[in-house]
């Protein structure tokens, strides 16, 4: 019989306001909104042979691998379950919804020790408690390093590469105060709230030590997340964002390694060395699928200096785009207004290409992420940043448009009036 982990929720992520389902090594998750009564909440189903206790780690590997690419904290306030997925209550107070939830970077790393490091992280994040959440970030360091003096060494090393601002910013108050700022952290922080007996030792209820802790806590965390980055290689959302893989993933598992190595570094690659590409859907991310768009057929036009251009055309094959994989940089790109091209054959299906044409510029134009999908496997094969518009009044485009389509609307009307054949 099924069974339901269910997990009560308190956190500063922004979270689903509707059902949101997550799918994450392999298991999809359901991601509840809560309310004036009931706390957000995540269930998973299972069933033999995962126990509850699988489950719970499951949904909490999950817990802690979107805290780590949020940066806000995650945590448990219920957790229970059974053959009902219940809703459980909440405290009074409030939790951040987001319009359209998307997790769209999940890392799931297969070594014991970055998924430790992810889900210290995760506690430390969500400890209400000063000196413990110092300690908290600081065992991230021991899962790497065992020993005081292997520690200190580390964070010697690691200290030039910090770019936080705000830990930079205490980092330079310290070095006017402190000759070693390794030996600072680990003796006046570590050990400091680690132990009760000598000293120096942490009064939580000292105002002045808790104070302390607080200015040094955006050095440790930075300390914390560098080497789950570096060390262990889990990327940061920012490193991610910069680096743009996520704009042409799905076509990279498409070609393979080789073939991304080769178009990367700029190497001669013949049309004849690619595999067939599927049918595609081009979308607006969090928008309806528009008919004119769906199924496309997919040619290649050219392929030079690490950029493939594919040639695309509707079902009806009276529209045409031209989309661009740009693998040497790492962009998917598509002009939606020089890059779409119409046969006009004076029937209702070319003007009705034009408003499914109009009304996806449109919601490009509205900060929209441009999307390519897999027609048969729905899969997502790339996607753009949100786009912003340069250098035009938005309200007047958008208002120019809409009177656009309302104009083409009556010719649909006019040319579905006219009976085939008639002159």
């Amino acid at each position: 019989m099924k069974q339901y982990l269910v997990l009560g929720l308190e956190t500063s992520v922004a979270w689903p306001e509707e059902d949101t389902t997550v799918r994450y090594r392999g298991y999809n998750l359901l991601l509840r909104p809560g309310s004036d009564e009931l706390a957000p909440s995540i269930v998973l189903a299972y069933e033999p042979p995962i126990t509850f206790q699988d489950a719970l780690l499951i949904a909490r590997r999950f817990l802690s691998s979107l805290a780590w690419v949020e940066g806000h904290y995650i945590r448990e306030t219920i957790i229970t379950g059974g053959t009902f997925p219940v809703k459980v209550g909440k405290a009074l107070q409030s939790n951040i919804v987001c319009l359209g939830f998307r997790a769209d970077y999940l890392p799931a790393p297969s070594d014991p020790k970055a998924l430790l490091a992810l889900a210290l992280y995760r506690e430390a994040l969500s400890i209400n408690s000063v000196p413990y959440q110092f300690l908290g970030f600081f065992k991230i360091i021991n899962v790497f390093r065992e020993t005081g003096n292997q520690q200190k060494n580390w964070i010697t090393a690691a200290l030039p590469h910090i770019q936080n601002p705000d830990a930079l910013k205490r980092l330079s108050i310290l070095q006017t105060q402190h000759g070693d700022i390794a030996a600072y952290l680990y003796t006046s922080g570590r050990c400091a709230v680690a132990h009760a007996f000598g000293t120096p030792v942490v009064d939580p209820e000292d105002p002045e030590a808790t104070e302390r802790l607080r200015a040094d806590l955006p050095v440790i965390k930075a300390l914390a997340a560098y080497l789950i980055e570096h060390e262990f290689g889990v990327q940061t959302k920012s490193t991610v964002l910069q680096e743009h893989i996520y704009e042409l993933n799905g076509f990279r598992d498409l070609l393979g390694p080789d073939l991304i190595n080769r178009l990367k570094s700029r190497t001669a690659v013949h049309q004849n060395d690619l595999p067939s590409f599927p049918r595609i859907n081009v979308r607006i991310r969090n928008k309806i699928q528009l008919p004119s768009f769906e199924n496309m057929t997919t040619q290649f036009m050219d392929v030079t200096d690490g950029i493939i251009k594919l040639h695309c055309k509707s079902t009806s094959n009276l529209l045409e785009m031209s989309i661009v994989l740009n693998f040497a940089d790492e962009r998917l790109q598509c002009d939606l207004i020089q890059g779409v091209n119409l046969v006009d054959d004076g029937s209702v299906l070319p003007a009705q290409h034009r408003i499914d044409e109009l009304v996806l510029l449109t919601d490009l134009l509205l900060n929209g992420q441009f999307e390519v999908w897999d027609a048969q496997q729905n899969v997502l094969l790339g996607r753009c940043d949100p786009y912003i518009p340069c250098n035009i009044n938005l309200g007047e485009t958008v208002f120019n448009i809409q009177n656009m389509i309302a104009n083409l609307e009556e010719d649909i009307a006019e040319r579905s009036s006219i009976a085939p054949g008639a002159d």
